[in-house]
């Protein structure tokens, strides 16, 4: 996913990749957090401009901090930094969804790189209850605040297009229990959506429930 640049003004995304990315930053919280928080994001974003933008407002921190010996090596940190930042692994994203969810730092961390077990639906079944059932297509930034957050920065033209295919009991749960707003601001990924309690709670249900219409169907919506 790559970010645009005002999408880099928050602070919990910046913490989530500066702390997976900057060597020994992750044993660090109270640091990562002075550095994301005071440091970065104040900066705006014209600080992700570039490397050497980066390394202007951060390469004398981090040596000053002692997490770089030099210049040079705090340069090719920010060099790394400015690199995940525009494109975050999943991992990282992960971690920023824990961060959104009020884990610590720490915490955050050892969640992301520990995911639970990757059991997926079968083809062509809902991807939430896994039950084979005719689909819609929920659009992960809904359509009526996309132009909201193109406008914003918070999103990018290829975000419009993402979306997963869930079945309409499903689908009918996800926007009965978020806005559209919260959906497009924290929900945009179907790991963040199977982070939620409620959603949890729907499919353990769900899954236990017959099919009730043919399979070979999809609706788009």
């Amino acid at each position: 996913m790559v970010l645009a640049s005002k999408a880099l003004c928050d602070p919990q995304l910046v913490l989530a990749v500066l702390s997976e990315t900057v060597p020994g930053m992750a044993e660090l919280p109270d640091l990562a957090c002075f550095l994301a928080q005071d440091v970065l994001v104040p900066e705006g974003p014209t600080v992700w401009e570039t490397p050497d933008s980066l390394s202007n407002i951060l390469g004398e921190h981090l040596v000053d901090l002692g997490v770089c010996t030099s210049a040079l090596q705090a340069q090719l940190v920010c060099e790394d930094l400015h690199k995940a930042c525009q494109n975050p692994s999943d991992y990282q994203i992960r971690v920023y969804c824990h961060i959104k969810q009020g884990k610590s730092l720490q915490a955050a961390l050892s969640d992301g790189r520990s995911p639970e077990k990757e059991d997926k639906p079968p083809p062509g079944a809902c991807a939430l209850c896994y039950r084979q059932m005719p689909l819609t297509w929920h659009h992960l930034y809904p359509r009526d605040v996309q132009k909201k957050f193109l406008k914003q920065g918070l999103m990018t033209q290829q975000d419009c297009l993402s979306g997963i295919h869930v079945c309409r009991q499903c689908h009918n749960t996800i926007h009965r229990s978020f806005d559209n707003e919260t959906l497009a601001e924290r929900l945009h990924s179907l790991e963040a959506l199977k982070e939620q309690e409620v959603i949890t709670r729907w499919m353990a249900y769900a899954q236990k429930q017959k099919v009730r219409a043919v399979v070979g169907h999809r609706v788009s919506r």
